[in-house]
C-alpha cells in the first residue's frame, strides 16, 4: 500500500492504546516501566493488532501503525463496505519485532479533514529467548533447568518431623536468565512462584517450602517435584522440554487422608503414555472401606489437568455409594489427550449428610505424547479452498472438544494479512451446553465476507477460560474470489472420487448422469459441459443449462456416448464444464473417466450359435444331410441399429488345411430394425460352398465382433467370446458289389453244424467286401436258411436252397446289398432217435423227407470222420426184405443193414 502523508495535524488527541493479543501484562515493580511484553508467541505467525475505531472516521480515513521509532510499519484505510467495522486491524511485519524494546507503539489516525489523532503510546519489552535455552538431548526433563533437594529429603523422604523444618530447594541459574523471570516450583499439587529481581540475574535462587505447603500437597510415595521458568515477556522453556527433570519424593506425614486412587487403564503409577492408551478412555480406580461406606453416601472424583501451555482441563464425577467395594471412573480420551506433555492431580472425596468431607491423597500423573491441536474449522459454502465473495452468508463449522466447559468463551476469527493490508472479522460467545463431538457453527454475513474479496484468509477459532491465555485451533486457508477452477464434476454411475474415476459399462446401459455442484449457484449462471472421448458419437455436444439455487445441476450423458467409448481394453474420456457468470468464464477441474471393458461373462450371454448343432455337446453333425445350416446371433449390451457386425468361421479340412469363411464383414452386415426388435437374426450357412469341406472331428470356431455404434471399423469392434464346435462330417459313399449272385454247387449242410463240413465245394461259398464309407463294416443275411454270412469278413456259405439278401452297414449307417440265390444246397436236419413212424411224422412237420440210401451214402462221404451227429444206423427211405423193414446206414463205419421199423433208429431229414 502506498504511504499517505497528511498535513500536520491541527490537534492531537490521545485514543486508547493499541490492543495486542497475548501481550504480557505490566509487571508490578518493573524498574524499566514496560507497559507490556512481546515474546516468542508473537513471532510464530503474523502478529495482528487492533485499535477501536475512533469516532468521526468515515470512508477514506487513513491509519498508520508505528512500532518503535522511524516510519510506520503498517497501514489501514476505511473502505467501502466498512460501515459496520468497529475495530481496525494492523499486521506487524515479522522483521519489525526486535529485541530489546518496541517504543513507542501507537497508531496515527489521519482524517481527510486534516483532524489528526493518535493512540496512547506503549513501551513494550521484547524478549525472544527461551529460559534455559534449547534442551541439549532427549533425556527426560530440560537439562538446562537444574535444581537440588537436601540429601536427606532426596534419600529418605519427608516425615512429619522433617516437614516442620521446611524444605529448602536450590535452583541453579539458567541460560537466558532475565530480570522479572517468573520461577515456578511445583511440589506435588502445590505451586510456588518467585519473581527474579534484576539484582538476582546470574545467581542461584533458593526457594523454601514450609510445613503448610508440604501438608497441602499431602502424602505420596511418588510426589513429583520440578520447576520451570516463564520469561518476562511470557516465553516458556524449550517447547520440547518445558520442565526440569522431575524428582520423585516420598512424603509420609501420617495424615488421616484416604489412600490415593490408582490408574486402572493404562496400568501405570505416574505416567500415562498416549500411544499406549490409544483410543481408550483412562480409568481411575479407588476403594471404599466398610466403615466409610456405612456413613458416607457419595464419592466425588476430581481430575485436575494442566496442559503444557498452562491451560486447565478439569473433570469431576460423583456417584452414590453402594457398599464397600472398588469404584471405577472413566476419564475421556479427549480429556487426557488435551493435556499431552502436561500433568494431572487426581483425588477423591467422600461426602455424607452432617459429616465432614473425607479426602484422599493425591495421585500425581504426567501425560506423555504428542500435543494434539484442535482441528481447523471449515466453511460449509467453500468450493475446495475458494469462497465466492458474492455469498449472502457463510457458516464456519468446527467440532466441540471434550475439554471445553460451558463457561469457556469461543471466538472465531477471519484474518487477511499481507501486503494489501490487514482485514479481520471476529465473533464470539460462550460454549454453553453442547455435547463433545457436536458441531459449533458461526454464521458470517455476506457483507463481512465481501470485505475480504480477492484476499487469502485464515479462518480459526480460539477458546479462553477465565484469566488463562486463549488456546487456538489450527488454521484453514481460503481465498475469497470466484475460483480460477471450479470443482470437478461427478459422474453418478462411476466409482471412485476426485479427478479420476472408473466407469463399468454395465452400470450405464441407459446412459449416465453428470452432476455439477457448487455454491453459490445462480439462475443466471450458464453451465456448459464438454465430453471428450472417441471421435464422433463418443464426444457428443451437450446443451448448456442455467444454474439452480439448490447448487446442483445434472446433465444426461447419452447411451450412445458411453457405448462409443467402450473397447476391448480400458479406454478413457474426460468431462469438464465451464461456468459463465456475467462476463467471467471459469473452467472446472477435468474429470478423467476410465471405462472398463464389458465383462466377458456378459458378452458370453449373447446367443451365437449354429441352430443344427447340439447346444450341450457342441457337436455339429454334418452327416445328417447336405442341406444348409442356419447361424443365429442374439443381442448384447448397448446393441443399436445400423451398427456393423462381423463373423468369421475358422475350420479345417480333412487333411488339416485351414478352411475359413468371412460370413459377415461389416458394411452391408449390420443390426437392422428387425434384428433389434425381435432380439435375434438368422442367416444361412452354405453346405455346398463351405460346410461340406470341413473335416470330420475337426474344430469349427465362430469369431464374432460387433460395433456398439454406427461407423466403427472392425479394428475397434467389440470382440465376443469364441464359440467352438466339433464337426462330424458326412462320410464318403459306401462301395459294394450289389449285383445278384447264384451259388449252384451241391453240398449237404447239417443244420447248426456247418462248421463240421470238411470243405466247401465249388459253388457253395463266396465273398464280397465293402470299401469307402466309414469303416468298420458289418455284414448280415436276411435268410440264414439259404445262406449265412460272416459279420466281419463278408464270407457267405450256403445253408439250403433258397434266396437271401446279403447286406453290409458301415459306421455311418450306410448300407448296400446284393441278392443271393442258392440252387443246389441240401439242408440236413438232425432228428431224435425214434421209431420209423415217429421219424416220418417229424419229417412231415419240418417239410423235409427221408433220404435214400444213396443220399445217406453221399452225406456219409461228405463228412466222413467229421460227422457230428449220432454214428449209429440211420433210417433211409429204401425198403428192405421183410415185413416193415428198411435199410439203414451206420455212420460209424458206413455199413448197411436192414432194420425193422418197430425198433428205434437214428434219423436225419433232407430238404431239397
Amino acid at each position: 500500500m502506498a504511504k499517505y502523508r497528511a498535513q500536520p495535524p491541527s490537534l492531537i488527541s490521545e485514543l486508547p492504546p493499541v490492543d495486542i493479543p497475548l501481550m504480557q501484562p505490566p509487571i508490578a515493580g518493573d524498574l524499566e516501566e514496560a507497559d507490556g511484553g512481546i515474546g516468542v508467541s508473537h513471532t510464530l505467525r503474523p502478529l495482528v493488532v487492533h485499535i477501536d475505531r475512533p469516532s468521526s472516521t468515515p470512508e477514506g480515513t487513513f491509519f498508520e501503525l508505528f512500532w518503535g521509532g522511524g516510519d510506520p510499519v503498517a497501514y489501514n484505510l476505511i473502505r467501502e463496505g466498512d460501515q459496520n467495522l468497529t475495530r481496525i486491524p494492523f499486521t506487524v511485519p515479522y522483521d519489525s519485532i526486535r529485541e530489546p524494546w518496541a517504543d513507542p507503539v501507537y497508531v496515527r489516525v489521519i482524517r481527510s479533514s486534516g483532524n489528526e489523532s493518535r493512540t496512547q503510546p506503549l513501551r513494550l519489552r521484547v524478549n525472544l529467548q527461551h529460559p534455559g535455552g534449547q534442551d541439549p538431548n532427549p533425556t527426560p526433563g530440560n537439562q538446562g533447568l537444574v535444581f537440588e533437594l537436601p540429601d536427606d529429603v532426596r534419600l529418605g523422604g519427608v516425615s512429619a518431623d522433617r516437614a516442620r523444618q521446611g524444605v529448602e530447594v536450590i535452583v541453579r541459574h539458567w541460560l537466558n536468565m532475565a530480570a522479572y523471570d517468573l520461577l515456578i516450583l511445583v511440589w506435588g499439587s502445590v505451586r510456588i512462584e518467585r519473581l527474579i529481581l534484576p539484582a538476582e540475574v546470574g545467581r542461584d535462587i533458593t526457594c523454601m517450602l514450609d510445613e503448610d505447603a508440604i501438608k497441602e500437597a499431602g502424602d505420596s510415595d511418588l510426589l513429583p517435584v520440578a520447576f520451570q521458568v516463564r520469561g518476562p515477556t511470557g516465553n516458556y522453556p524449550d517447547p520440547w522440554a518445558p520442565w526440569s527433570t522431575t524428582v520423585l519424593v516420598s512424603v509420609y506425614l501420617a495424615t488421616d487422608r484416604l489412600d490415593a486412587p490408582w490408574v486402572q487403564v493404562p496400568e501405570t503409577d505416574r505416567e500415562i503414555d498416549l500411544e499406549i492408551l490409544g483410543t481408550r478412555d483412562a480409568q481411575i480406580g479407588l476403594t471404599v472401606g466398610g466403615a466409610d461406606a456405612r456413613v458416607y453416601s457419595h464419592v466425588f472424583l476430581y481430575w485436575n489437568g494442566v496442559s503444557a501451555q498452562g491451560s486447565s482441563v478439569h473433570y469431576f464425577e460423583d456417584r452414590p455409594l453402594s457398599g464397600a467395594k472398588g469404584y471405577f471412573f472413566n476419564i475421556g480420551n479427549a480429556l487426557v489427550s488435551a493435556i499431552a506433555q502436561g500433568s494431572a492431580v487426581v483425588y477423591y472425596e467422600l461426602k455424607g449428610a452432617g459429616l465432614p468431607d473425607k479426602r484422599s491423597h493425591n495421585r500425581y500423573l504426567t501425560v506423555i505424547g504428542e500435543i494434539v491441536r484442535w482441528p481447523a474449522p471449515t466453511v460449509d459454502q467453500a468450493l475446495g479452498e475458494d469462497l465466492d465473495p458474492g455469498l449472502p452468508l457463510i457458516t464456519i463449522r468446527f467440532p466441540v472438544q471434550a475439554s471445553w466447559v460451558s463457561t469457556d468463551r469461543v471466538q472465531v476469527t477471519i484474518l487477511a494479512s499481507d501486503a494489501g493490508g490487514t482485514v479481520d472479522y471476529t465473533a464470539g460467545r460462550l460454549v454453553g451446553q453442547v455435547a463433545p463431538g457436536d458441531d459449533m457453527t458461526f454464521d458470517v454475513p455476506g457483507t463481512e465476507l465481501k470485505r475480504f474479496d480477492g484476499r487469502f484468509i485464515d479462518v480459526f477459532y480460539s477458546v479462553t477460560r477465565g484469566n488463562e491465555l486463549p488456546q487456538e485451533s489450527l488454521r484453514q486457508l481460503y481465498q475469497v474470489h470466484l475460483p480460477n477452477e471450479m470443482p470437478v464434476p461427478e459422474l453418478i454411475q462411476a466409482t471412485g472420487s476426485g479427478v479420476s474415476v472408473t466407469l463399468a459399462p454395465m452400470n450405464a446401459q441407459n446412459g449416465a448422469t453428470l452432476k455439477v455442484s457448487f455454491l453459490p449457484m445462480y439462475t443466471t449462471d450458464s453451465i456448459k459441459v464438454t465430453m471428450e472421448g472417441t471421435a464422433g458419437a463418443g464426444s457428443p455436444v451437450i446443451a448448456a443449462k442455467n444454474g439452480l439455487t439448490s447448487g446442483v445441476v445434472t446433465f444426461d450423458i447419452p447411451k450412445t456416448a458411453i457405448a462409443a467409448n467402450i473397447g476391448n481394453t480400458h479406454t478413457m474420456f474426460t468431462l469438464k464444464y465451464e461456468l459463465t457468470r456475467g462476463n467471467v468464464v471459469r473452467p472446472s477441474s477435468v474429470l478423467t473417466v476410465t471405462v472398463t471393458p464389458i465383462p466377458a461373462s456378459e458378452l458370453a450371454g449373447t446367443v451365437i450359435q449354429i441352430n443344427e448343432a447340439n447346444p450341450a455337446t457342441k457337436v455339429l453333425d454334418l452327416s445328417t444331410g447336405t442341406g444348409n445350416r442356419r447361424l443365429r446371433v442374439g443381442t448384447w449390451p448397448f446393441i443399436t441399429t445400423n451398427s456393423p457386425v462381423w463373423i468369421e468361421f475358422k475350420g479345417f479340412k480333412s487333411g488339416g488345411a485351414a478352411h475359413n469363411l468371412k460370413h459377415w464383414n461389416g458394411g452391408g452386415a449390420y443390426v437392422n430394425t428387425t434384428w433389434f426388435n425381435q432380439g435375434w437374426w438368422e442367416s444361412p450357412i452354405s453346405y455346398a460352398a463351405y460346410l461340406k469341406e470341413l473335416g470330420d472331428n475337426t474344430q469349427l470356431t465362430l469369431h464374432f465382433k460387433a460395433a456398439l455404434v454406427p461407423g466403427v471399423t472392425e479394428a475397434n469392434a467389440i470382440v465376443f467370446p469364441q464359440v467352438t464346435y466339433t464337426v462330424k462330417s458326412a462320410p464318403p459313399p459306401l462301395v459294394f458289389d450289389t449285383s445278384p449272385a447264384t451259388l449252384a454247387g451241391k453240398v449237404y449242410v447239417i443244420r447248426g453244424y456247418s462248421h463240421a463240413l470238411p470243405s466247401w465245394p465249388a459253388g457253395t461259398t463266396m465273398q464280397r467286401q465293402a470299401t469307402g464309407g466309414q469303416p468298420d463294416y458289418y455284414y448280415s443275411s436276411s435268410n440264414p436258411a439259404a445262406a449265412f454270412v460272416n459279420p466281419t469278413t463278408g464270407v457267405v456259405q450256403v445253408s439250403g436252397r433258397g434266396v437271401t439278401t446279403i447286406t453290409v452297414r458301415d459306421q455311418k449307417q450306410q448300407t448296400a446289398s446284393y441278392t443271393l440265390t442258392v440252387t443246389n444246397a441240401i439242408a440236413v436236419i438232425p432228428l431224435a432217435r425214434d421209431f420209423l413212424e415217429d421219424v416220418r411224422n417229424a419229417l412231415a412237420r419240418e417239410g423235409a423227407s427221408m433220404p435214400s440210401m444213396a443220399q445217406l451214402r453221399e452225406i456219409y462221404n461228405t463228412y466222413g470222420a467229421r460227422w457230428p451227429l449220432d454214428s449209429d444206423a440211420h433210417w433211409s427211405s429204401d425198403r428192405a426184405p421183410g415185413d416193415n423193414s428198411y435199410y439203414c446206414l451206420k455212420f460209424s463205419d458206413g455199413s448197411q443193414s436192414a432194420v425193422d421199423g418197430r425198433f428205434r433208429g437214428s434219423a436225419v431229414g433232407i430238404k431239397v
